[in-house]
């Protein structure tokens, strides 16, 4: 027994089988897991070249020894403050990727077993 679902849009009324709708979500959640899963691998290396390319020091035209140590010191504080941030967020990106797709996973696979049951 197949189950077919209509959906109808202004141009037209889409007829599909559950069994896709399935492999379509199972395909989703594989490919959002895979992202997921490279983003918490490569988050801090990610993360350490946008916070290093975003505050780089830009020196007085007219500053004196200690005014330009003051800034370097002020942007590298900058750099591991951003680092730490910009990690942090792409770190959640990744688990917030992996959760969903994996709850996508576990939606194709009820679909699979319960409705198509194969």
């Amino acid at each position: 027994m197949v189950i077919f679902l209509t959906l109808a849009l202004d141009d037209g009324s889409y007829t599909f089988a559950v069994e896709d709708l399935g492999a379509i979500l199972l395909t989703l959640g594989s490919i959002s897991v895979a992202i997921g899963a490279v983003l918490l691998a490569t988050g801090p290396y990610l993360g350490s070249g946008l916070a290093t390319r975003s505050s780089q020091p830009k020196p007085a035209k007219r500053a004196s020894g200690p005014d330009r140590m003051r800034g370097l010191i002020t942007s590298e504080q900058m750099v591991r403050t951003r680092r730490a941030r910009f990690g942090a967020t792409i770190r959640w990106a990744g688990i917030g990727a992996v959760a969903t797709g994996m709850s996508l996973f576990a939606i194709g696979t009820a679909i699979r077993i319960f409705l198509v049951g194969t």
